[in-house]
């Protein structure tokens, strides 16, 4: 599977449908990639798939990539990102409070 991720993620960027997405809207795509990678099935351990893995897929279970997304894209001064989060102030404080309450790997 890992030769394969990199031919699935250029699929991805070269689509109609992908080129008319924000930036932020990308940057989701591809972490939901991350979001569907197990972590147990991979056949190297460190410290990506024992901690970020599992973050991911718990973004994803929980809703909040689209916000972590454009809260991660904020730094770019994008008027449409900036937009965005100001008109989702609730989601925002909802992946806060989820991301400060969330138990990260300690293996």
């Amino acid at each position: 599977m890992a030769q394969e991720s990199p031919h699935f993620i250029e699929k991805l960027t070269t689509t109609e449908a992908h080129e008319k997405m924000s930036p932020a809207e990308k940057l989701k795509e591809k972490l939901e990639i991350l979001g569907t990678m197990n972590s147990e099935a991979s056949e190297k351990k460190g410290f990506f798939t024992s901690f970020y893995l599992p973050f991911f897929a718990a973004l994803k279970e929980g809703g909040f990539m689209e916000t972590a997304s454009n809260i991660m894209y904020s730094s770019s001064g994008d008027e449409v990102n900036k937009k965005w989060l100001d008109e989702n102030q609730n989601k925002v404080q909802a992946f806060n409070k989820w991301l400060n309450e969330y138990k990260w790997n300690k293996e």
